[in-house]
């Protein structure tokens, strides 16, 4: 398999998930695993906690990571070796919205 099928067939895969309905689910579960493990996870950990296929996971995180001036909805944390895997894996965050200060003009 080529590399420009198994992308064919990854978008092809990707958008029967849209539009079943079953990538928002999977999005959710995964914010949701993310809120309350309340700190850094690997992908793998997140797809062992949500029982999400890896493949899965990875789709969702990208597609949540902030892109193109956005922000995301989660971000790479950091990495660092998984104790799973003993690989350096990218550890994802919950992305915290920080309070904009107002400017108030007294004059």
């Amino acid at each position: 398999m080529t590399d420009s099928s198994v992308r064919l067939t990854s978008l092809h895969a990707h958008t029967e998930q849209v539009i079943s309905g079953r990538a928002r689910t999977q999005r959710e579960k995964i914010l949701e695993c993310l809120r309350q493990h309340n700190g850094p996870l690997t992908r793998r950990m997140i797809s062992e906690l949500t029982r999400i296929p890896i493949n899965a996971v990875t789709g969702r995180v990208n597609a949540m990571l902030p892109a193109d001036g956005k922000i995301g909805l989660v971000r790479v944390a950091y990495e660092e070796v998984d104790p799973g895997t003993a690989r350096v894996s990218e550890w994802i965050d919950l992305v915290t919205p920080e309070p904009k200060q107002r400017e108030f003009n007294f004059g």
